[in-house]
């Protein structure tokens, strides 16, 4: 089914103008069907992911996250959160997935999409990895990861190219709020966020998703640091990439 197709079914207008999230599961899991879908999720293979771009992209994230926690809180916390538990807050395709299962020993995957989180299972067990878990959230309830993550059992959160997509900072709250539940004590995070850099494009939106959805939310200077306080988080760390177009903020902080 298409974007098109979905827009003319009963209440997807509707849908599309929460700001809780309602409405956004359906609208990812076009990746069943429709490839723009599935390049916008980062499957392997589709759009502008041929295999060696897939991999790469995932190798760089890695290594930016953890040149940032190194910025935060020296080298010796990378090596110290060897062998532990990880997990990436919309997976996607999984991209992140093979080089995150390469430093810990346990990651999770969360993702809104149905068709992209058997994407992602299928692909990291192509690989031979067995250490991954796939985790289902309901879109409009961010805390139903408690459901498939135990409570403070993680030591890594990360999280690209998601915060942009979310339908409000309200709902980018709840998602910390989350994470904060689910790291343990002294636990790291990392979050790449789109900053406000005055232009139209990057101008965060109110309401219809489904027209805003690939530029929807972004956060003037600071406050995202300040969310990340208000959900009982601390921020160690924040970073721009003065050469990239998309206007990409990274985040790292602590819990306790």
């Amino acid at each position: 089914m298409s974007l098109k197709k979905w827009l003319k079914l009963p209440g997807a207008k509707k849908q599309g103008k929460r700001e809780n999230g309602g409405g956004m599961e359906s609208l990812w899991d076009l990746s069943r069907y429709d490839e723009r879908f599935r390049d916008y999720a980062h499957w392997c293979g589709a759009g502008r992911w041929s295999e060696s771009r897939w991999e790469q992209y995932g190798a760089d994230n890695l290594k930016r996250a953890f040149a940032c926690l190194s910025a935060a809180c020296g080298a010796e916390c990378i090596e110290g959160l060897r062998g532990k538990t990880a997990l990436e807050w919309g997976c996607g395709g999984g991209a992140n997935i093979p080089p995150l299962c390469g430093h810990f020993s346990l990651v999770y995957g969360i993702d809104i999409s149905p068709a992209t989180l058997e994407e992602c299972e299928r692909r990291i067990a192509g690989r031979g990895i067995g250490h991954f878990r796939k985790v289902h959230i309901e879109s409009d309830r961010p805390n139903t990861a408690l459901s498939g993550i135990p409570a403070a059992s993680v030591d890594f959160s990360v999280s690209f190219a998601v915060f942009q997509h979310f339908p409000s900072p309200e709902y980018s709250l709840e998602v910390l709020r989350t994470m904060r539940d689910l790291l343990r004590d002294g636990g790291f995070g990392l979050v790449q966020v789109r900053y406000d850099d005055g232009s139209e494009k990057f101008r965060p939106k109110r309401g219809d998703y489904t027209r805003n959805f690939i530029t929807m939310t972004s956060f003037r200077n600071g406050e995202f640091e300040s969310m990340i306080r208000k959900a009982g988080l601390e921020p160690l760390f924040n970073e721009r990439d003065p050469d990239d177009p998309d206007c990409h903020e990274y985040h790292v902080f602590k819990k306790g």
